[in-house]
């Protein structure tokens, strides 16, 4: 009888109210543990990669040729769509530059031989430009006919006559033309 009284006592409920409340914070902290622990880990295993992935497109974007996404240890599929993207990069540089290097090696390669011929010389783009001359070429630009001379030879395009003193031919398969002085007799 003494014991039923005791389960059944004030003190003992209070006891008990007082151990549930406790539990239920325990449990209330275990559980915010938990989800800061999960949200840790999301933000590590996936949200990092993606910011990384972002970072770098972005930089990409902006003719940053060099930057790479880092290796994270994440789920194997965004470790492959950053492998992915990191070879898509790598290719994309390598073209580019392979472009780059090709393009300084025609103008150099077609400045020398402008260089090469007797006579000033041009070449002359569809734009109405002069995109590239000989050393002659620049010297009689600069001199004191040099600006009738550059507004006959940015005419051509659209008139094909060449300047006087000047024979053009057009480039085949591009809008180019090229402008060559016609050699002095004696020279």
């Amino acid at each position: 009888m003494r014991r039923a009284r005791s389960f059944g006592s004030p003190a003992f409920a209070k006891r008990l109210g007082t151990a549930g409340a406790w539990a239920a914070v325990l449990l209330a902290l275990s559980g915010f543990a938990v989800s800061v622990l999960a949200v840790s880990r999301l933000r590590r295993r996936v949200l990092a990669p993606l910011e990384d992935l972002s970072a770098t497109l972005q930089a990409a974007h902006h003719g940053d040729i060099h930057r790479r996404c880092q290796s994270w240890a994440g789920p194997l599929e965004i470790k492959m769509v950053l492998s992915g993207v990191n070879r898509l990069l790598d290719e994309h540089s390598q073209h580019r530059l392979t472009g780059e290097t090709q393009t300084r090696l025609d103008r150099a390669v077609s400045l020398h031989l402008l260089d090469q011929l007797q006579a000033a010389a041009f070449v002359v783009g569809g734009r109405r430009d002069v995109l590239l001359s000989s050393r002659t070429g620049l010297a009689e630009l600069a001199g004191s006919q040099g600006g009738q001379l550059r507004q006959e030879l940015r005419r051509l395009p659209s008139t094909q006559l060449a300047p006087k003193g000047y024979s053009a031919s057009r480039v085949q398969q591009l809008d180019l033309w090229l402008v060559q002085g016609n050699p002095e007799p004696g020279a």
